[in-house]
């Protein structure tokens, strides 16, 4: 099984949508997610919203 994870940007604020990955573990889709926030300084507040399809 595959995990895709995708940054859905802002069409307002002229944010892109970035594919952040694909995964064979759910966790590591998870930590990839979280170490995306945690890196481009993205919280609750951001215009940002993710998605991850199994």
């Amino acid at each position: 099984m595959y995990y895709v994870v995708l940054d859905i940007g802002c069409s307002e604020c002229g944010e892109s949508s970035n594919v952040l990955g694909i995964f064979t573990s759910l966790e590591i889709a998870k930590q990839s997610l979280e170490d995306y926030k945690k890196r481009n300084r993205l919280d609750e507040y951001s215009d940002h919203e993710f998605l991850s399809i199994k």
